[in-house]
């Protein structure tokens, strides 16, 4: 079975996205028609039309998904070597044009989720300014990682959008566990993954989707 829903978009454009149960036929395919809900055709309908799907948003802060506009603010965001290897291969290669340009056609179709695009949010302004990346790797279970700029870091911004992005990832994914690992010389990484899971426990996430915080020798990936 195939349905179309027209989807409006907040400057009023309307998009028509197909959903199917049969597999590579329309723009989404579902098993469960439950899982039909306001948040997947959105993300469908913004990235059927090449602009980046909204993810959550704090009093604060502003997640979505990455777009080709943010190639410049990309380029100018840099991270010492170690902090580099964190965050995996992918993320020097959101760098160049060709590479982010894939990531954003394939990660999210494939995945629903990937590494997107941090802001501080400014009055009405979402995007005031730029603040890092925030995401999960697609491992088991999935992987929460973050990294901000220097300069906004120590203002809590990196908390708060990893329990942003846990939320998401519970309510719109149906993540059921997630994970942060951190070496435990980085006593910053630590003391940031223990406040999100502190935190995350007491709003009562846990019985939804499990936060596991791992203390390993080695979180470098390839």
């Amino acid at each position: 079975m195939t349905k179309t829903y027209a989807v409006s978009l907040e400057d009023g454009t309307e998009i028509n996205v197909t959903v199917s149960d049969e597999p590579w036929r329309g723009d989404v395919n579902v098993e469960d028609w439950g899982a039909v809900t306001e948040s997947l055709l959105l993300r469908a309908a913004c990235r059927k039309c090449g602009r980046p799907a909204p993810v959550a948003e704090t009093e604060r802060l502003f997640l979505r998904e990455l777009s080709m506009k943010d190639l410049p603010a990309l380029r100018a965001f840099s991270l010492p070597a170690i902090e580099s290897r964190y965050l995996g291969g992918d993320w020097e290669g959101l760098k160049d044009e060709a590479f982010l340009r894939r990531y954003i056609e394939t990660q999210y179709a494939f995945f629903d989720y990937g590494l997107w695009a941090l802001f501080r949010r400014a009055r009405e302004l979402r995007e005031a300014r730029f603040l890092g990346l925030v995401g999960f790797s697609p491992e088991e279970p999935p992987e929460l990682g973050y990294a901000l700029r220097p300069e906004a870091r120590g203002q809590g911004y990196a908390a708060e959008a990893g329990l942003a992005a846990l939320r998401y990832a519970e309510t719109e994914l149906g993540f059921t566990a997630a994970k942060i690992r951190v070496v435990p010389e980085n006593r910053a990484g630590c003391a940031v993954a223990v406040k999100i899971e502190e935190q995350w426990n007491r709003a009562g996430g846990a019985p939804q989707c499990r936060l596991f915080v791992k203390r390993e020798s080695s979180v470098y990936k390839g």
